[in-house]
């Protein structure tokens, strides 16, 4: 109704913590060099829902991106090089979800748990550099690739999805709407995963 606040900000909040660290050198001078680094990114959200009556939720949300990387350099001989790098990258998401009472504008103690998310790529690549003479070249490269997409509902409520509850007209249901606990609108498979392999092979010569 008018006067009344239709989004409640005041305690929505998010923060974001990056870790990293990297270190290389050679294992054989001249001949064997490493590189291998990593990265962890951690981050947190509070947000709450426009007013919807009874069914008005606020969700605290953990994110979880850790990354790693790491490359082999090998010197085999003056005409020949091999080079190793690997790579994984992963997003996990959790969090969970509490009912809000706009009248306190407090959070309730009863917390639902939210749908778990979590997306991984791990890859490798191996290339050969072969200097055969001073004008012909052969390189030759294969790479792999493994993605998961991974979802799961922490319980199979029997309840529909209600969206944009706030549009809801006012002269048949109360004021902001009729809402549930369902938040989840579309349900994954929870072991979708994909593999990917590819080859390529050049011999480059200079006229």
């Amino acid at each position: 109704s008018p006067g009344d606040i239709a989004v409640y900000r005041k305690d929505n909040h998010s923060s974001e913590t990056i870790y990293d660290a990297y270190v290389s050198g050679p294992i054989v001078k001249d001949k064997l060099f490493f590189f291998v680094g990593a990265e962890q990114d951690d981050s947190d959200y509070r947000t709450t829902d426009e007013f919807a009556g009874s069914g008005t939720t606020t969700e605290r949300w953990t994110v979880h991106d850790p990354k790693l990387y790491a490359k082999i350099d090998w010197n085999i001989n003056d005409n020949n090089i091999l080079t190793v790098t690997g790579l994984q990258n992963e997003h996990k998401t959790w969090g969970a979800i509490y009912p809000f009472d706009y009248n306190t504008f407090q959070a309730g103690d009863q917390a639902t748990p939210d749908q778990i998310g979590k997306t991984a790529f791990r890859m490798w690549t191996a290339n050969y550099t072969s200097y055969l003479t001073d004008n012909l070249t052969l390189n030759a490269m294969l790479g792999k690739m493994r993605g998961e997409y991974y979802t799961q509902l922490p319980f199979q409520s029997p309840l529909p999805h209600i969206a944009d509850a706030s549009f809801q007209d006012p002269a048949f249901v109360p004021p902001g709407g009729i809402k549930n606990l369902q938040t989840n609108s579309s349900v994954a498979d929870p072991g979708h995963n994909e593999r990917v392999t590819n080859y390529r092979l050049s011999l480059d010569y200079k006229l």
